[in-house]
C-alpha cells in the first residue's frame, strides 16, 4: 500500500509539474513564543493552505496527496492548541513527519538536520509549487521550530520563500518552555523540540538556565541566517 501511494504521489508531481517559483511562508521562532497560535491565525484569516494532521500522519512521504484531499474539504480552523499540538484531522500541524522526510532528524538538530537530504530537493520544491497551483496561487504556510536551523538551505531551494520571525519576551517564553518540560516530559532537563548545536554544553546548566540559553541560541541562529540572505 505504501509503495502504491508513493508511486501515485510521484506521478501527481510529474503530471502537475509547475515551473513557477513557490512563495512558501515559513514561521520561525524559539519554543513557546505563541507560534502555533500565529500559524492558526494566519491560515484562518488569509485562508492559506497548510500541512494538516492527516497529511502529516498518513502521507508524510507524499504530502501532495493529503494537500489535494484537503483542498476539497471546507475546514473551520480552531485557534486552540496544547503545547503546539492541535486536534482534528484537518487542523494545522507542525508537519514533523513530512519535514523529516525532506530534512531528516536527530540531535543536535542545528547541525545534523539543517540541510535538505540528498535527492530530496526536487521533491520538496515540486510539492510546494504544485500545492500553490492546487490552492489557486495561495502559498503554503509552514510552522516548525526545526526550520529555524534550515533557513539557508530553504532559501537556496526556494528563492521566493518568505520568513516571519516571531519573538516574545524571553522571560515569558523561557518560563513557558520550562513549564512544558514538566508537563510533557516530566523532567525539566528534557528538550521538547529542536536543539541547538551546543546542547551538550547547555545540559550541564540548571534547567532554568537551559531554557533561557535555548531561547538565545534559537534567536541568534535565526538572526544570523536571515541576515545572510
Amino acid at each position: 500500500m505504501e509503495d502504491s501511494t508513493n508511486s501515485l504521489g510521484d506521478k501527481l508531481l510529474e503530471n502537475l509539474k509547475v515551473e513557477k517559483e513557490p512563495n512558501t511562508i515559513f514561521i520561525l521562532s524559539a519554543p513557546r513564543t505563541g507560534s502555533t497560535y500565529l500559524y492558526q491565525l494566519i491560515a484562518k484569516t488569509f485562508q492559506l493552505p497548510y500541512i494538516s494532521n492527516a497529511t502529516n500522519e498518513i502521507y508524510p512521504r507524499n504530502p501532495i496527496i493529503g494537500l489535494i484531499i484537503q483542498s476539497k474539504v471546507n475546514v473551520s480552523i480552531s485557534l486552540s492548541n496544547k503545547f503546539g499540538k492541535t486536534e482534528g484531522i484537518f487542523q494545522p500541524s507542525e508537519g514533523s513527519y513530512v519535514l523529516s522526510n525532506w530534512f531528516g532528524g536527530g540531535h543536535p538538530s542545528q547541525t545534523v538536520s539543517n540541510k535538505i537530504l540528498k535527492g530530496k530537493g526536487h521533491h520538496f520544491r515540486s510539492t510546494l509549487a504544485v500545492s500553490e497551483m492546487i490552492f489557486n496561487g495561495a502559498p503554503l504556510i509552514i510552522k516548525n521550530p526545526w526550520n529555524c536551523f534550515r533557513i539557508s538551505s530553504i532559501r537556496k531551494l526556494l528563492p521566493k520563500a518568505k520568513f516571519i520571525w516571531l519573538k516574545r519576551d524571553i522571560r515569558e517564553s523561557a518560563a513557558s518552555d520550562l513549564e512544558s518540560r514538566y508537563i510533557t516530559k516530566g523532567n525539566p532537563s528534557e528538550w521538547n523540540s529542536a536543539t541547538p548545536s551546543n546542547i551538550e554544553k547547555l545540559k550541564l546548566l540548571p534547567p532554568v538556565h537551559q531554557v533561557i540559553e535555548n531561547q538565545f541560541e534559537f534567536n541568534r541562529s535565526i538572526k544570523a541566517n536571515l541576515k545572510s540572505i
